[in-house]
């Protein structure tokens, strides 16, 4: 995140906050829809990860010259 730009640390920040609250509500009150978003976020960052390490190890490869991007 570009935290240089004017406001941009506050809107995170702002965000951040939300976040933490509405989860806190979430586990206390919605204990079952809570743990049903937390299984949904943990198995989309797995199936993510690999296109994730895939695009950062061919960006160095691009950073260090040794292939052009396609």
């Amino acid at each position: 995140m570009n935290t240089t730009v004017p406001g941009a640390g506050m809107v995170v920040s702002v965000a951040e906050d939300v976040t933490a609250f509405v989860s806190t509500v979430l586990m206390v009150f919605f204990p079952l829809l809570f743990l049903g978003l937390l299984v949904l976020a943990v198995a989309m960052t797995a199936r993510l990860m690999p296109k994730i390490v895939r695009a950062m190890s061919a960006m160095l490869r691009v950073l260090r010259g040794r292939r052009s991007p396609t």
